[in-house]
């Protein structure tokens, strides 16, 4: 009798456990469909484009925010209300903060083998950041009402480099001047880094003897470790590279990288960036490193390309580069065989594609003139997967508005290197539909193109 008794029991425990699970969560979703949901997408069409940036965030992405927010607030304001102890944590809580923050601040590896885009790397630092902030100015603020003047100038200038790097680490900031804001960012966290250790006394015997000294060691060691780790994958990325700077007359402005790999040991996925130095370009190049998305590439010759559009700075320079070349009237089917050949240092490749195409048996794509380039990574991918027979794409249908009918040649001649996928029986009916029109042109367009 006790053995079906505890049976029975047992029985009607998960079944009103099932039970009770299935009414709270139905009841749950209810709710956040109702009011969560309802207000987040509210706040996210009034929120300024400024403030929220050009991305949406995610709402699993957005309540993980929330509870990192809350859970801060809770650990600094519990237990120990009297000022000293809210110090004590804020200043404690920050430290811990900086550990990821330093982390998450360049992509790196570690955070790419974690299947961690770009996208949410860039948002979590900057929450981060934010959060180190506001502990930093709650620390300093209790600090300087309760007259502490010990060691104090160190923990000014640490706060104040941190609020200098969130302050001007906005996206505007950075478009301004983009290789004199990493350069100074990285000075800063620098200053940063020296100011704590020299704030919590981490150099004093005996070592690592409190809390806060174990936790800025923990930070200048893994700073140090991520540096060390990027120049070693660099070297063996860059051994045998060699960079091609390509470009015509009549492309607004536009140039092609090609990058030549000798022995590369990583393969190519669309939606991934590399880092690139080219210190022939100018006196100063060698200490820029930018990134650019990868656009085509081709395995077996082991060869990326890049499409630039030029700006300021290093860009510029690739302009003019280019400008050179075509002075001197070199001109050749295949401009590789005739452009120059400059040694190259690159990183990476890095980053993630967040769109999964192959489980599509038709799949539609429309570009803009030389926004072509970014679709272009995801039909090389889905060519390459259909003929392993690892997606089940089928069809894959293009439609390209090109403006004006003289940049038609110009945009093919510039996106050369994929002229093999536009007789490519791999998949079958690829379609590409090109829309060529006028840019004057008032009336609706004559037709599409296939």
């Amino acid at each position: 009798m006790y053995a079906t008794t505890v049976y029975v029991i047992s029985i009607g425990c998960v079944f009103l456990l099932w039970v009770f699970f299935t009414a709270g969560l139905a009841t749950v979703l209810s709710v956040y469909k109702a009011f969560i949901s309802t207000a987040y997408n509210h706040l996210a069409r009034q929120t300024p484009q400024l403030l929220r940036g050009n991305t949406n965030v995610t709402r699993t992405e957005a309540l993980l925010y929330l509870v990192y927010i809350i859970g801060n607030i809770i650990a600094v304001f519990v237990e120990d209300l009297t000022r000293k102890g809210i110090q004590s944590r804020a200043g404690f809580l920050a430290l811990i903060n900086m550990a990821p923050l330093v982390l998450v601040g360049r992509p790196n590896s570690l955070v790419n083998s974690y299947m961690i885009s770009q996208r949410t790397q860039e948002r979590l630092h900057t929450v981060i950041g934010y959060m180190v902030l506001v502990q930093s100015v709650i620390h300093t603020a209790i600090g300087i009402s309760m007259n502490q003047n010990q060691r104090s100038f160190t923990g000014y200038l640490a706060v104040g480099g941190i609020t200098f790097l969130c302050v001007f680490m906005a996206k505007f900031c950075r478009s301004l001047a983009f290789e004199a804001f990493r350069a100074l960012h990285v000075l800063v966290a620098l200053l940063v880094l020296v100011s704590l250790s020299l704030h919590v006394q981490i150099t004093r015997i005996p070592l690592l003897r409190t809390g806060p000294s174990i936790c800025v060691f923990v930070i200048v060691a893994l700073w140090a470790a991520l540096i060390v780790f990027r120049v070693v994958r660099s070297i063996f990325s860059s051994l045998g590279a060699r960079a091609y700077v390509i470009g015509h007359e009549k492309d607004d402005g536009i140039v092609q990288i090609v990058v030549d790999f000798r022995n590369p040991w990583f393969k190519f996925q669309p939606g991934q960036f590399m880092y690139i130095t080219i210190p022939s370009i100018s006196s100063s190049a060698v200490l820029q490193s930018h990134p650019f998305q990868l656009v085509w590439w081709d395995q077996p010759l082991s060869r990326a390309f890049f499409l630039v559009r030029p700006g300021k700075g290093f860009t510029r320079n690739l302009l003019h580069h280019r400008s050179a070349w075509m002075s001197r009237g070199e001109s050749t089917e295949d401009p590789i065989m005739m452009a120059t050949t400059l040694r190259t240092i690159v990183e990476g490749p890095y980053g993630l594609s967040d769109l999964k195409l192959g489980s599509y048996g038709t799949v539609l794509m429309v570009a803009t003139g030389l926004g072509i380039a970014s679709q272009l990574p995801y039909i090389k991918h889905l060519l390459d997967a259909h003929h392993s027979r690892s997606v089940t794409t089928q069809k894959i249908k293009l439609f390209w508005e090109v403006q004006m009918e003289g940049s038609t040649h110009t945009h093919t001649r510039t996106l050369s290197f994929p002229r093999p996928w536009h007789t490519c029986p791999v998949i079958v009916g690829a379609d590409v539909f090109l829309l060529v029109f006028q840019a004057t042109d008032t009336g609706f367009p004559d037709g599409w193109l296939n």
